[in-house]
């Protein structure tokens, strides 16, 4: 029984990481989208004049790359919307996600449910990333009615099983640790946080990189 309390911590540890994971990722990716959607064309059409600009030159290689690189990332990206959601559907957003990824999070889960666990998270992940309140919600309910998932701890009646198990988690949480103290020291991050205000933030960029865009087409006149 104390072995089982203590699987049951570790559980509850996992789904605390996974939740500030899931937060500091998603905060990544809504500014990866609304930057694409609002910057993304004149980015591309820079590159585009730096790379004409660059061939038969030492930078051509580079230029060229750059602009495949992102013009490839641009269409992959440039029709995902993200909805706009109020502070109080943003709370509730987060606090379904939450119950959510506590009852279907796969690696608490037992292990003949982990393969459904593992569809239904990255389907909630999705959703969560979306601000899709609405499927989000969806997927709340029918985790709630069905009541199907058994957790490691309570599935697990075996002593040596258990600590097996229990050696596993924190294993995982040590690897949670570190994604998030990586996700935390990424340039990508340092960058967003230090924004203040991201809509003064995006009318600034854009103007600037709208003067780029016009100096390199004079440029070439």
């Amino acid at each position: 029984e104390g072995l089982r309390l203590e699987a049951k911590s570790l559980e509850t540890r996992i789904n605390k990481l996974s939740n500030e994971k899931a937060d500091l990722e998603k905060l990544i990716h809504e500014f990866g989208v609304r930057h694409n959607n609002e910057l993304g064309e004149l980015i591309l059409k820079i590159l585009k004049f730096r790379r004409k600009k660059a061939k038969g030159t030492p930078k051509e290689a580079e230029a060229e790359k750059d602009y495949k690189d992102y013009s490839q990332e641009y269409e992959l990206s440039k029709n995902e919307k993200i909805a706009d959601l109020t502070e109080k559907e943003k709370i509730e957003l987060k606090k379904k996600y939450r119950k959510a990824s506590k009852l279907c999070h796969p690696d608490v889960v037992s292990e003949d449910q982990k393969e459904l666990a593992d569809k239904l998270f990255a389907e909630l992940n999705a959703a969560h990333e979306r601000n899709d309140l609405e499927k989000v919600g969806e997927i709340l309910e029918n985790l709630e009615k069905g009541n199907f998932f058994i957790n490691k701890s309570d599935a697990i009646n075996e002593k040596q099983l258990m600590k097996t198990e229990i050696e596993k988690l924190r294993i995982r949480i040590r690897e949670l640790e570190l994604n998030i103290k990586s996700i935390r020291e990424s340039d990508a991050y340092k960058t967003i946080i230090s924004i203040e205000d991201w809509d003064t933030y995006f009318k600034e960029t854009k103007e600037k990189l709208e003067e780029q865009a016009i100096a390199l087409s004079n440029g070439e006149k």
